[in-house]
């Protein structure tokens, strides 16, 4: 069939998204089709298919979210979708099927990519809303004059917290050994994890990273301070079983050589609506820059 079609979406509110979506929105929109020719159509419809896959040669395997017909008026997007992804071990895909339907020759289909954003809610579950006190402490190598402890307190509000947004914490760092720390610094992990037939990879990417300086021996440090959260990917939180984005604070405290670094890495969870927030007011001025 000769022909050109297009989609065109907008979202619930009727502004610009530039093919971002969210989990829980309205796509309406219209769809365009131009016949070079007269010509007679049996039908138009249009498919929404989501799916994740992993792809290595351990053993590649595809699931998929959502597949369903729809009319050309609105789509509805699941709440619980997966946020879109691409990496070199698996990607979640989305796509927007146009379908014109031709009764004596070949149909003729139409596919537009769009990117969907999990919208996790952080008033959803209560531990989102749980504050985290977190207590660590190592001991250096050099012990001649006794026990000789470096120490970790580190506190946020909540332990869920929104993307784009600052995250404030209140880190204690109790340097009681006989040499300096020569730098603390506080970093936004994302851990990226696929899960194949036999084998799971896994990426660890360093997204926000803030350094607090050195600490002098036998001193100690109070922080109150925040890491700014970039515009990311939701926590996935169980949205799908094959490919997970999940989020780490980690604290770093760097010593001499010959002596350990103190490592701290605490789970915490990012999300679209904060808390206290209402998703409905959230998605109607969401920045589509993701």
């Amino acid at each position: 069939m000769a022909c050109d079609c297009s989609i065109l979406f907008k979202d619930y509110n009727n502004s610009s998204t530039n093919n971002v979506f969210y989990s829980g929105q309205i796509l309406s929109g219209v769809a365009v089709v131009l016949l070079k020719k007269p010509k007679t159509i049996k039908g138009i419809h249009v498919i929404f298919k989501g799916y994740a896959k992993v792809y290595w040669h351990q053993g590649p395997f595809k699931l998929f979210m959502d597949e369903r017909h729809y009319m050309l008026k609105q789509i509805y997007l699941l709440e619980n979708l997966p946020s879109s992804l691409k990496t070199e071990f698996g990607r979640i895909s989305y796509d927007i099927l146009l379908t014109v339907v031709n009764p004596l020759a070949l149909n003729h289909v139409c596919i537009k990519s769009i990117r969907v954003n999990y919208a996790l809610d952080l008033n959803s579950e209560i531990s989102y809303q749980q504050p985290i006190s977190y207590t660590t402490q190592c001991s250096s190598w050099w012990n001649v004059c006794g026990p000789q402890m470096i120490r970790v307190k580190f506190n946020t509000k909540t332990t869920g917290f929104q993307i784009g947004k600052p995250l404030s914490f209140h880190l204690i760092v109790e340097n009681d050994t006989v040499f300096k720390c020569k730098d603390v610094s506080v970093k936004l992990r994302q851990i990226i994890r696929h899960l194949a037939d036999e084998e799971a990879n896994t990426i660890r990417v360093t997204i926000a990273e803030k350094s607090l300086g050195s600490i002098e021996k036998l001193t100690v440090r109070k922080f109150d301070d925040f890491i700014d959260v970039p515009i990311t990917s939701s926590s996935s939180e169980d949205t799908c079983d094959i490919i997970t984005t999940n989020y780490r604070i980690q604290i770093i405290v760097r010593t001499p050589r010959l002596h350990e670094d103190l490592i701290a890495v605490i789970p915490i969870v990012l999300g679209v609506v904060p808390i206290g927030g209402d998703v409905v007011e959230v998605l109607n001025v969401l920045d589509t820059r993701l």
